[in-house]
């Protein structure tokens, strides 16, 4: 999944494509069959267990021959898939023999991969869409530099060290938190659609050149965990967050998507956070437009998402109300921002303050803030290609 296809799923549609089926959803456990101590004892008792050997192997009830159970089907990656996904052929890392360095074996219903343990010059790798448990065979790929395993069923982010690995792409699987990930040149990963509740290791010794995450639709209550600085873009939409907490961990943080969450304060956002240039909260439940106060800590700002919020559905002049502590900003939700709308809310700006002001005194008293930066004729134009908010 590349960052333009990312960025169309949440910022270019009106609503989302709801999945109704868990992805990658285990069949459920296959129960033992009996033994001949069961049949003896159901026997005892007085019955005979319905499709059971005592019984003939038929419901009494219906009449009908049970039907013995299935054991899940394995379908192994073989030499033939090898074949037909296997192509461009480079050097080796040595320089010293030639070789093939991409494979793609998508939507084939592979259950395990252990052919691939001899294939180690494999630098590009794409498993999407099979029903792998395990990348236990990759180990030896030492040279593996993009990896995609979206839609399988895998249980944990923890793989072997790939010393020169930097995408890494488990959409869709059945992780449930982020504990023992260690990859020392990763720079892209991607997390979404699996079910994390909790974020473990997601620090700099682990992840030391990671620039983007993407952890969206998950079930993450906070961002606890995240100690990033490096990190540039944080994609977390359709989680179940309630605050910004965390985020001042993330000093190098430039485009923050938090869309259809459950947060309703925009405390969080840190002195730190200076190279925050879009944010996007849309669809969650800030209701007080004394939120954006908090706006004001963020001097390279230029495009916010606020739209589907409590306040801003409540009043027509919400815009400006954004503009008053946040007045570099060129884009509010899908429209660039007017210079009269710049202009009201630089006018707007002292009766704001008075009005906090007075609020903070009555409790506890508070200091007064400087003046949001006023623009210096700044155009805009160098970030025409952002995307377009839906």
């Amino acid at each position: 999944m590349s960052e333009s296809e990312e960025e169309s799923e949440f910022d270019d549609e009106e609503e989302y494509d709801d999945e109704n089926t868990e992805l990658g959803e285990e069949e459920n456990e296959k129960e033992d069959g009996e033994t001949d101590k069961d049949v003896e004892e159901a026997e005892h008792e007085g019955g005979e267990e319905k499709g059971s050997v005592a019984s003939g192997g038929f419901d009494a009830e219906v009449g009908e021959k049970a039907k013995p159970k299935e054991m899940p089907k394995e379908t192994p990656l073989t030499i033939d898939h090898v074949k037909a996904g296997i192509s461009m052929l480079c050097k080796t890392g040595d320089g010293l023999e030639i070789a093939y360095v991409k494979l793609v074996a998508q939507g084939l219903e592979l259950t395990n991969v252990f052919l691939l343990s001899t294939y180690i010059h494999l630098r590009y790798v794409d498993l999407s869409n099979n029903q792998l448990t395990s990348l236990y065979p990759l180990q030896n790929m030492r040279f593996l530099v993009s990896l995609k395993v979206s839609y399988n069923k895998l249980t944990s982010a923890q793989l072997s060290n790939f010393p020169f690995l930097q995408f890494l792409d488990l959409t869709g699987n059945l992780i449930k938190n982020t504990q023992g990930i260690k990859q020392q040149s990763l720079e892209k990963l991607i997390l979404s659609k699996n079910k994390l509740d909790s974020l473990q290791d997601m620090t700099a010794d682990n992840l030391p050149n990671l620039i983007h995450l993407n952890i969206t639709q998950n079930s993450l209550k906070n961002l606890d965990g995240l100690e990033l600085p490096t990190l540039k873009n944080l994609y977390a939409a359709r989680n179940k967050l309630k605050s910004l907490a965390g985020l001042s961990r993330l000093t190098s943080l430039a485009r923050l998507h938090l869309r259809d969450n459950r947060i309703n304060s925009l405390a969080g956002l840190d002195d730190d956070n200076t190279s925050l240039e879009y944010l996007n909260i849309r669809g969650n439940n800030v209701e007080d437009v004394e939120e954006l106060y908090e706006l004001r800590r963020l001097r390279k700002l230029k495009v916010i998402v606020v739209e589907e919020n409590p306040f801003s559905d409540e009043s027509d002049a919400y815009r400006v109300d954004v503009l008053v502590y946040a007045r570099r900003l060129e884009r509010i939700d899908k429209e660039p921002v007017e210079e009269e709308e710049r202009e009201e809310a630089t006018d707007l700006y002292p009766q704001r303050e008075e009005d906090r002001l007075l609020a903070a005194d009555d409790s506890g008293g508070s200091q007064q803030e400087e003046a949001p930066d006023e623009l210096d004729g700044e155009t805009g134009n160098e970030d025409e290609d952002e995307e377009q908010e839906g």
